[in-house]
């Protein structure tokens, strides 16, 4: 059991990787009565940290684990309210996003779960959210209408809305958990607000030129993703996502691991080569 269980309250918020869930992290960390966790590492479910808000947020990027998983592991610790959400966006967008990113690598194990496998699990989190009718937020509505997007959101989580979603006043220091492998989120951000970095994000995305799927990943995530695409009012026909030259999501040989996942393995291997016990070891089973 966590040593910081308490009564507060969970918002566990989860969607596909390049799906814009750190945005959204961000601007309910903003708000005075919450702080916790902007992004979970995708291969660790991190210790709910201690902090001094009345409400806890936990944010990840589902990878190697669905929303369901994460928390029944937070009710084993002996957290009792864990509130759900959702954020959704056009999976062929994320999908030819994320395959550009280095945490995209299409590799058949290591830290990364392969793209479609990723796609699937996060398939499996949208039906159940559809089916228990959790709270869900559309990535492009918080785009293209940001105010009322966050204030229907917090309307569904039974939470008062807060100008501070919008105006940003928080530095990222003050956040309990602020470390996230895509650094270019803040290469974005605004410390002006929201609708300043949105403007931001519209001139990156103008001016960035992702190359889109292959087409029998289009025919494979049409037919797959058809009631979410009807759902959520994504083109049913994925043409315009095409990219001839693309080459098609096939998970390649290898363990890939970021820079900071290999420094944490030096560090754990460092911290063995100093025990009484098992650093005299590890000479031996390197020779």
């Amino acid at each position: 059991m966590s040593e910081n269980v308490s009564a507060k309250p969970i918002y566990l918020c989860t969607g596909m990787p390049s799906g814009g869930t750190t945005l959204v992290s961000w601007c309910f960390l903003q708000r005075p009565d919450m702080d916790g966790v902007l992004d979970m590492p995708g291969n660790l479910i991190l210790q709910v940290p201690e902090v001094n808000t009345p409400q806890i947020w936990y944010k990840f990027a589902i990878s190697f684990f669905r929303w369901p998983e994460v928390a029944a592991v937070m009710q084993q610790w002996g957290w009792k309210e864990i509130q759900p959400l959702l954020v959704v966006r056009d999976i062929r967008t994320s999908l030819a996003s994320l395959r550009t990113k280095p945490y995209g690598q299409d590799t058949r194990g290591g830290v990364r779960a392969p793209l479609r496998v990723r796609a699937l699990r996060f398939l499996e989190d949208w039906r159940l959210f559809h089916e228990h009718n959790w709270p869900v937020l559309r990535y492009e509505s918080l785009i293209e209408q940001p105010e009322a997007t966050l204030r229907s959101a917090c309307h569904a989580m039974a939470l008062p809305w807060h100008e501070a979603m919008m105006s940003f006043p928080k530095p990222r220091e003050s956040i309990a958990y602020h470390e996230i492998g895509n650094q270019s989120f803040f290469e974005a951000l605004s410390r002006d607000g929201l609708e300043t970095s949105l403007q931001r994000y519209r001139q990156q995305a103008s001016q960035r030129q992702f190359s889109g799927l292959s087409p029998v990943d289009i025919a494979w995530l049409d037919e797959t993703f058809s009631e979410y695409n009807q759902v959520h009012g994504y083109p049913m026909d994925g043409n315009a996502f095409i990219d001839p030259k693309a080459m098609p999501l096939v998970p390649k040989g290898g363990v890939y691991s970021s820079p900071n996942e290999r420094m944490s393995a030096l560090y754990n291997l460092h911290r063995l080569q100093k025990h009484p016990v098992f650093g005299r070891l590890i000479p031996a089973w390197r020779g």
